[in-house]
């Protein structure tokens, strides 16, 4: 709980009676508390339970969560011998808040079964987006999952099988005017443009038709976690065909159009480039030195004007790994970097490097990945509340 949340929890305490604290008041209060304590204190009396269910009051309080690591716990794996013997391990998927090394913060969300090689019994966390996690299990099924709710939704079955390689899955996102969770998936063989959408509510997918370069550079980039905003998906620079300069593809999500809005000034792409969201701003790391990132910051989003604002020295060397890893701010203009088993934040008054320990442990084996987790309350539809053991591999906690 951070420190804002825990001065609400004072207050509370002190009020005393529910009647002692005004309407507004309690909702102030409230909107600053994590999920936990929002659902805890719904039992407070039928006034404190109306303000935390209601609809808009979960939305703004979804709006002010801050943004969680998410990291796995490699728990202890164990051995099947049969003809070909493969290592079953249990993942826990844990939180900490990036502004924070309180190790007392790391929460736990859900615990789940992988298996090398991919075999029955195996699950793979492929995205996470507005507080939901989305789950690829043994049989090929899309599944996901509302930790904090305890709800869960399944995609529908793509039209040729889920459980062949031939499909990628590009893009998870929340589509805002449906209240429904998309995912983009396309075969990587096929010729046409041809798309799969898959919408929570749907009973089966939604092909979409699309052609022209930008949409021949989405499949031929590294798969990544597009940075959701303004209403589209952006994906990371790359070389636009024919010129020296950087283009970004989007696909806005309204329209469901893929476009492309001018790059920063890089000169090759032969070097790994990230990107992520930094308080509403796009921002491109540049990885393509060593022991150093650079990070250009889109100062007009509208005439895509790039100015490189930060050099940031770091103890890597080999920066490919960090394509795949966290890479964020943490709300105060910090920006957090994650490099598989450690996590460092760059403060940017002083300019300094400083490494977050509460992430590792000396039990565990732990690594960063690639996604950031936000707490939501919100109850979307058709979404069920389940039980762990009707999903098999997934466990909440």
């Amino acid at each position: 709980m951070d420190e804002a949340a825990t001065r609400a929890t004072k207050v509370i305490r002190l009020a005393g009676a529910p009647p002692h604290l005004a309407e507004d008041a309690i909702t102030e209060i409230l909107l600053r508390l994590p999920a936990k304590s929002v659902i805890r204190f719904r039992a407070v009396s039928t006034a404190w339970r109306r303000i935390a269910t209601d609809p808009h009051f979960l939305a703004a309080h979804a709006r002010l969560r801050p943004a969680d690591v998410l990291f796995y716990t490699y728990l202890e794996p164990r051995r099947i011998r049969h003809a070909r013997s493969s290592v079953v391990e249990m993942i826990a998927l844990d939180t900490l808040p990036v502004s924070s090394d309180d190790a007392s913060q790391r929460r736990r969300l859900i615990s789940y079964s992988s298996k090398y090689p991919r075999k029955r019994g195996s699950c793979l966390l492929l995205s996470s987006c507005n507080g939901v996690l989305l789950f690829k299990d043994d049989k090929g099924s899309y599944i996901l999952c509302n930790p904090v709710t305890r709800q869960w939704a399944e995609l529908p079955w793509l039209a040729h099988g889920n459980r062949g390689t031939g499909f990628r899955e590009y893009a998870f996102y929340f589509h805002q005017p449906s209240s429904e969770y998309r995912l983009w998936c396309k075969r990587d063989w096929f010729i046409s443009g041809t798309w799969d959408v898959l919408c929570t509510g749907a009973t089966e997918p939604r092909q979409v038709d699309f052609h022209g370069e930008a949409v021949r550079t989405i499949t031929d980039l590294v798969v990544t976690t597009p940075v959701d905003l303004h209403g589209r998906l952006h994906w990371p620079p790359h070389r636009a065909p024919g010129t020296d300069k950087m283009e970004i593809v989007m696909l806005e999500t309204l329209s469901e159009m893929f476009r492309t809005m001018a790059g920063p000034p890089i000169s090759t792409t032969t070097r790994p480039i990230n990107l992520f969201d930094m308080e509403g701003q796009l921002v491109v790391a540049d990885l393509g030195e060593m022991y150093c990132i650079n990070l250009w910051f889109l100062e007009d989003y509208d005439a895509g004007r790039w100015e490189c604002r930060h050099r940031v020295a770091t103890p890597w060397q080999n920066q490919w790994n960090l394509l795949r890893v966290v890479m964020m701010g943490d709300g105060e203009g910090n920006i957090i970097l994650g490099h598989q088993n450690c996590l460092l934040k760059h403060d940017k008054r002083s300019k300094t490097l400083s490494m977050v320990n509460s992430v590792d442990t000396p039990q565990h084996n732990v690594k960063l990945s690639r996604h950031v987790f936000r707490e939501n309350l919100v109850q979307h539809p058709y979404f069920h509340t389940r039980s762990s053991n009707d999903l098999r591999l997934i466990h909440l906690w």
